[in-house]
């Protein structure tokens, strides 16, 4: 079912957003709201679960996942999850991302299996943010929806991502939602002046603190950005604290492929390597 859901947001690579945006409206209204799982972070670590139902260590579920079905399929689940919510959040849907408490947007689960529930709840998160769709990023408050962003903040999907405890489908996923939910996000950027003066050019330009008004636009915009919460001191406006993490997550896997493969190409054909290839490709 969050399969289905996630297909009809994107069409052709792209968001389809009336599509897009009746499924926001529905999904994640109060009325369907045990529909998906909640994730939280407590003392360092990722517990998910349904509603009013004890939490478990996603570490541990992941785990026992190999050995017992039930919990394989409700992680299954949980992944669709993040995936269509990540499809929801395509061009800027804020009733997906971010909806108004007015709305009430965001409990079939118990009639679902563990594992499965949490690989299709991520893929359905996925596809629900897919290229900024506002109305699951960061929906206005009077549309009562379930707000993603703070219901997923970026500090908890990027531990996800990095986690190497989990599965690599699992992080593939939560790699794809950190892109859709909190990297492509915000109002649409100023155009960059291309024409300047040369008066405006400095003598010396360094590219740690390079900045001039052909960039100034992209520090703006009409919603606050995710990475303006983790925003630092550093000369050029773009870079953020969030931004930066996200960087040396990706500089990290990247070097840590190469370590296991030192030569040669680093996606493989044999089916054990499927998993770790969809990583890969999300993560690059």
């Amino acid at each position: 079912f969050l399969d289905y859901l996630a297909d009809l947001c994107v069409c052709r690579g792209e968001a389809n957003k009336k599509v897009q945006e009746l499924i926001c409206n529905s999904v994640l209204s109060e009325k369907h709201r045990d529909i998906l799982m909640e994730t939280k972070l407590i003392d360092d670590e990722v517990y998910i679960g349904w509603l009013g139902q004890p939490l478990r260590k996603l570490v541990e579920l992941a785990e026992s996942s190999r050995k017992n079905t039930t919990d394989a399929e409700f992680l299954d689940y949980y992944r669709h999850q993040l995936d269509l919510l990540a499809q929801m959040c395509q061009e800027q849907q804020y009733l997906a991302i971010d909806p108004p408490p007015e709305r009430k947007l965001l409990n079939i689960s118990q009639q679902l299996p563990a594992e499965l529930v949490l690989k299709h709840q991520l893929d359905l998160l996925a596809q629900m943010c897919q290229e900024q769709q506002y109305l699951a990023i960061d929906p206005p408050p009077e549309r009562k929806l379930l707000n993603i962003s703070q219901q997923l903040p970026a500090e908890l999907v990027l531990k996800c991502m990095s986690d190497t405890r989990l599965p690599c489908e699992v992080r593939a996923s939560f790699a794809r939602l950190m892109l859709h939910l909190h990297v492509v996000r915000g109002s649409p950027l100023s155009a960059i002046r291309h024409a300047r003066l040369w008066t405006d050019i400095t003598s010396e330009v360094k590219v740690q603190s390079y900045k001039t008004t052909s960039v100034e636009g992209y520090g703006d915009g009409g919603r606050s950005r995710v990475g303006d919460q983790f925003a630092t001191d550093v000369p050029f406006n773009v870079l953020s604290r969030l931004y930066l993490k996200v960087l040396n997550t990706v500089e990290a896997y990247l070097s840590s492929l190469r370590d296991d493969y030192p030569s040669g190409p680093v996606l493989h054909k044999d089916a054990a390597s499927v998993a770790r290839n969809k990583l890969t490709y999300e993560v690059g």
